[in-house]
């Protein structure tokens, strides 16, 4: 988010290659898909990029079924009348005007999406999980560290709970302690007809010796081969990869077959680590929609804030030492994140000016005050309040700004995009500029 807010004021061009999505539509104002041995550049963000090409891809759907039955008229017209000597000629000119024509190529529609579907048989109960004053370690011994103390929170039946937090926070070994995988303090308690399907960040759980069948057939003996295959081609695993040992195949093609194993698994409760690392755009979009339609309970922890958007419906966020539980989506936690960042600006910039009256208020009482030091001193003051009410209002302005250039008819635009850059810019020197006064004022 802090490479989002730098990269979105630089005045230099940008050229990004991701995956990730939020990313591309905060800050691109031109999309190209390189696919097929071929570039094509859209304009505007990762957004506008999926509208434009659904249109695109329409579009030349209809000019190809339009053209093909033009085609096919025309050819009809010169085989019944080739042979014929009194429609020979116009059979020639519409055998030239079939040459000529520029054929349009067919739409290359990817039909091969992955078909990932999470079902499960036993119903769960309403409260499915609680979790009281457990505390988040790691290490052994002396050497054992407590990441975070006296963490509490309950789950109910089809809530979806996403767990954000920085790196090495413990978010996935909060994870493997609610599965009791890992020794902790307090309590947690699974109601009864509870089935877990738990997806590994690493896929650790596979084999790394065994070919991908034979990863299924390990968990899954009276599986037939074409039943397996079957299974694995729902998530574009295909041909002779599936022979292939999981320790050589991609990280990708690795979670895919987590996520095949967890179709036949049925768990009515998901726990997943990081789910869509390593996966393409279109595998991710596959997952969203399965996570969507899931009608039983999800806990992820995910740095995918396209994931967290469209799925949590609650966070659990880990800090330093401790955490918070909010009891909303991740939209409104940025918003929430937002607030809290300009707050501790305004705490911040209020110190320093206190500090700056406190220092001037203990130099002139040092000072002999004739008149004419009192009016200077008055007319000091009164520039300095100036100055900090300027400065509140530029910095409201720079806010303004950056909340507009998050909306997508700014993104689009690379002219109003960059003008409004070069402003943010102007006034962060002009702030620059009062606070340089401020300082000489005070002196």
């Amino acid at each position: 988010m802090w490479l989002e807010d730098y990269l979105r004021t630089y005045k230099g061009a940008v050229l990004i290659v991701s995956h990730d999505r939020f990313f591309l539509d905060r800050l691109c104002t031109s999309i190209c898909e390189l696919e097929r041995g071929a570039l094509k550049r859209y304009r505007g963000n990762y957004s506008a990029f999926v509208r434009q090409r659904e249109e695109n891809d329409a579009r030349q759907e209809k000019e190809y079924e339009m053209q093909q039955k033009q085609i096919a008229k025309l050819e009809d017209y010169v085989a019944r009348n080739l042979v014929r000597a009194t429609t020979s000629k116009r059979a020639q000119s519409r055998q030239k005007q079939l040459e000529k024509i520029e054929r349009i190529e067919k739409p290359m529609h990817d039909t091969k999406h992955a078909k990932i579907r999470f079902t499960y048989a036993a119903e769960p109960p309403i409260d499915v999980l609680k979790v009281k004053n457990i505390d988040i370690s790691v290490g052994e011994g002396s050497s054992r560290k407590t990441l975070i103390d006296e963490l509490s929170f309950d789950l109910r039946r089809g809530e979806k709970l996403g767990i954000i937090g920085d790196n090495g926070i413990g978010k996935s070994t909060l994870l493997r302690i609610i599965q009791e995988q890992l020794p902790h303090k307090g309590l947690v308690r699974w109601n009864s007809n509870i089935k877990i399907s738990y997806f590994e960040q690493e896929s650790a759980n596979l084999n790394r010796e065994l070919t991908l069948m034979e990863e299924i057939h390990s968990r899954y003996p009276l599986l037939s081969d074409l039943e397996v295959r079957s299974l694995l081609a729902q998530v574009r695993l295909t041909g002779e990869n599936v022979f292939k040992e999981t320790g050589v195949v991609s990280g990708g093609e690795r979670a895919k077959l987590c996520f095949a194993i967890m179709m036949q698994e049925h768990g009515n409760v998901l726990i997943l680590d990081e789910p869509t690392n390593h996966l393409d755009l279109s595998t991710k979009e596959a997952i969203e929609e399965a996570l969507e339609a899931y009608t039983g309970t999800v806990i992820f922890v995910s740095h995918d804030r396209y994931l967290l958007s469209r799925i949590a419906d609650r966070l659990i966020e880990l800090k330093d030492g401790g955490f918070r539980c909010h009891e909303f989506g991740f939209k409104k936690y940025l918003d929430l994140l937002r607030d809290e960042q300009a707050e501790e600006r305004r705490i911040a910039e209020a110190e320093k000016f206190a500090k700056a009256a406190e220092a001037a208020k203990d130099k002139s009482a040092k000072a002999y005050r004739n008149k004419q030091q009192r009016s200077a001193d008055a007319a000091r003051k009164n520039e300095m309040r100036a100055l900090e009410k300027e400065i509140d209002e530029l910095q409201a302005r720079i806010d303004a700004l950056s909340e507009e250039m998050t909306r997508e008819e700014v993104c689009a635009d690379y002219e109003l995009l960059n003008s409004k850059c070069s402003e943010i810019e102007e006034l962060k020197n002009k702030i620059d500029e009062n606070f340089d006064r401020l300082i000489e004022l005070d002196s």
